[in-house]
Order: structure tokens, then C-alpha cells, then sequence
């Protein structure tokens, strides 16, 4: 998911911010991790029906993320330990990649993420955004 960020607001897909003749733009990239087990760690989804999942960096909706990179093969792109994505083009990143705290649940459909996992979380999943100018 792509926000620019706006002066005035944020619009849900995108905003955009202005700075002289500038525009930034966050990256927005999940992180998805399964429970490996009998408390093996975790590791990225590999369930057949987890479709997007699997890939390890998906959008909001649990896809394949649409910036991943694409000359990568999804046992690759499971390896990177950040997103191995960009925005290509003019953009250039301008920081590092920044993540949010683990949420833990069963589905990556579930409206809410508990701070701590629970005996019957077996997923996990974290925001990481990245500005572009």
C-alpha cells in the first residue's frame, strides 16, 4: 500500500505532502510469519490455502505485495529479513525501513491482533513503512 502524504489530509489509498517542488511517499509492507511446530519458532507461511502468505511481504489484504520485487522466486523473497521492496521509478528511499511491534492471531482476516501471543495463535504479523521522495 502506497500512502503520499498531504498537507491538508490523508486519503485511504493515498495522500501527498509538498515539500518545495518534493513528494513523499510511504510504503507501507506486512510482514507475515506462521508458528512452526511444537514450538519451533516462526517462519514464513507455507499452508497451501494461505495463497498471498506464503510469500512473506504482502499488502494490508494478506497479498503478495504488488512492490515486491519481482525478479525474486517466493522461496527468495522469504529470506529478507526487511521488505525487499521499493517503489522503482523516480522514487528513492529517503530513511531506513521502520516496523511495527508483532501482532498475534489465528487468521489474517481477524479484525484485532493481540499484543502477546496465545496458545492458539499461530500467526504473526507486523507493518513496515519506508518514505520515498
Amino acid at each position: 500500500r502506497l500512502k503520499m502524504l498531504s498537507q491538508a489530509s490523508a486519503v485511504s489509498s493515498a495522500s501527498t505532502a509538498q515539500k518545495g517542488a518534493k513528494r513523499t511517499v510511504v510504503l507501507e509492507v506486512w510482514e507475515a510469519e506462521r508458528a512452526k511446530s511444537f514450538g519451533g519458532g516462526w517462519s514464513a507461511p507455507t499452508w497451501v490455502t494461505e495463497g498471498g502468505l506464503v510469500w512473506k511481504w504482502v499488502d494490508e489484504k494478506g497479498h503478495k505485495h504488488p512492490k515486491l520485487d519481482p525478479k525474486l522466486a517466493k522461496s527468495d523473497a522469504t529470506l529478507y529479513p526487511e521488505p525487499p521492496c521499493s517503489l522503482g521509478g523516480l522514487y528513492q528511499p529517503a530513511g531506513e525501513w521502520q516496523h511495527g511491534e508483532w501482532g498475534y492471531g489465528q487468521f489474517w482476516s481477524q479484525p484485532t491482533f493481540k499484543t502477546t501471543p496465545g496458545l492458539m495463535d499461530n500467526l504473526r504479523r507486523r507493518k513496515w513503512t519506508r518514505e520515498f521522495v
